[in-house]
């Protein structure tokens, strides 16, 4: 188990947030669920209302004094929890005070003051806690001087000698530069020489033990590490914010929305309008080796299972020839996709029963973690499953939440079909598979794991043993 302490100035629904919020609430959300120690320190801005959002005092962080230097500064940090989570969240005030919200517009001088309060209270009050993190994870550039910090400056030598940092750089968010003549002396060391103005996202990822890069081509520090599908997308897909659905829906109310957006997707595609078929979205990505073989045995759980089906692939794939035949053959059953607009996309997700990967593809265990979150259930070869996310379902023990096969079987798909398209028909166990997929948000859950292998796989002897 890793204790792992998030410093960031931005945490859902605290403050008014972009990308960086969601994806820190999600991913402490997910470390905690899959048994790690984490905990979260943000700066208090105006917006954050004590008795609305649900804060109160901690008697060891009354009447803090900061350390800077030479310098004491008095601060207060209260305490409250991520929402649907036991994430414990410290909101740091002062004497310096923060800004309204996070985007506020501040000056070089002001700014840096207030990151240097901030980190200093941060890494200061996981002693008064007697909680010494292994990982610090800094989230862009607000907190990038804290490693630099954490390394040159004395007073954190002894109490958090073994913690570690790890710096997540969000490269589509803007970057803030400061004057070289702000930058305290014990930092400049780290700096490049004769730079004028200095890119806090920079000195974070030359500092840091870990750097977490948000894009795909990005091999930053000296250890480059992505969870960019989720950084730069997972965000945006989300049932119940997501703007191209006909209907929002979560968990909670997962059988209305699921129906509503499916009699739409219906409705747009020209299929008959019912509830009591499943309907099966049939994904293709060009041309895939034994595909071909794979969709004949399907078409025969097609022509004697009463279900629906969308072919969505592009021009010349076997997906899209087997679906522009099936759509003559079956009318009113079978529709073909072939170059979806995005809001096609995130409505076939949301209107779906069944989300149907029928040969090996290297996108497969993305999307199969991406329909789980919209109820929708996949069905994939068994070595792109997802990792420890995506589990078989077991017809006896009702456990799992996916149906796999062997993707060496040219029938194991159709098989798999056909088991889905029965279990559909049981709606307690249905609903269960399609509550259990989104309440986890397995995609989360996948990125926890691999970042924390990541962050145990180098300098063990700062991981913590439990």
């Amino acid at each position: 188990m890793l204790k792992i302490l998030f410093m960031t100035h931005e945490i859902a629904p605290f403050t008014s947030v972009g990308v960086m919020g969601g994806v820190v609430t999600a991913l402490t959300r997910a470390l905690k669920r899959v048994g790690h120690e984490v905990r979260i320190v943000t700066p208090r801005y105006g917006e954050i209302r004590e008795r609305k959002q649900g804060l109160r005092d901690v008697s060891r962080l009354r009447n803090l004094n900061i350390s800077i230097g030479t310098e004491l500064i008095p601060a207060t940090v209260k305490s409250g929890f991520v929402p649907r989570s036991k994430v414990q969240v410290y909101f740091v005030e002062g004497t310096i005070p923060f800004p309204e919200t996070p985007f506020e517009s501040l000056s070089d001088e002001v700014e840096l003051r207030n990151q240097l309060f901030f980190v200093h209270t941060a890494l200061q009050l996981t002693a008064q806690l007697q909680w010494i993190p292994d990982v610090i994870y800094c989230c862009d550039w607000k907190t990038a001087v804290a490693p630099s910090i954490l390394k040159r400056d004395p007073i954190y030598h002894d109490i958090l000698a073994r913690s570690r940092t790890a710096f997540h750089g969000f490269s589509s968010l803007p970057d803030r530069a400061i004057p070289s003549s702000l930058i305290p002396q014990s930092l400049k060391s780290v700096l490049p020489k004769q730079e004028e103005g200095v890119s806090l996202r920079k000195l974070g990822m030359a500092t840091a033990d870990y750097v977490i890069a948000a894009d795909s081509d990005a091999q930053v520090g000296t250890h480059g590490f992505q969870i960019e599908a989720l950084c730069r997308q997972r965000t945006a897909w989300d049932p119940s914010t997501d703007p191209h659905l006909s209907q929002n829906y979560d968990s909670g109310d997962s059988t209305h929305g699921k129906a509503a957006n499916k009699s739409a997707l219906q409705k747009r595609l020209g299929l008959e309008g019912t509830d009591h078929s499943p309907l099966v979205a049939l994904w293709g990505r060009g041309h895939q080796a034994d595909s071909a073989a794979a969709l004949e045995f399907i078409e025969s759980v097609l022509s004697d299972v009463p279900l629906q089906l969308v072919a969505i692939g592009p021009e010349g794939s076997d997906v899209h020839r087997f679906g522009c035949q099936w759509e003559k053959k079956y009318q009113g059953r079978v529709a073909s996709l072939e170059s979806p607009l995005e809001s096609d996309l995130r409505l076939v997700e949301a209107g779906a029963d069944i989300c149907l990967l029928p040969v090996h593809h290297h996108e497969n265990g993305r999307q199969s973690l991406t329909s789980l979150l919209y109820g929708t259930i996949p069905i994939l070869p068994r070595h792109e499953s997802g990792g420890e996310s995506v589990i078989p379902f077991d017809n006896e023990t009702g456990q799992g939440n996916a149906f796999i096969f062997d993707s060496s079987d040219s029938q194991g798909a159709a098989m798999a079909l056909r088991n889905a398209a029965e279990t559909f028909g049981k709606d307690a166990t249905w609903k269960e598979l399609r509550r259990r997929g989104m309440d986890r948000d397995y995609c989360w859950e996948q990125a926890a794991r691999s970042l924390a292998r990541l962050l145990q796989s180098e300098g063990e002897a700062g991981v913590s043993s439990g």
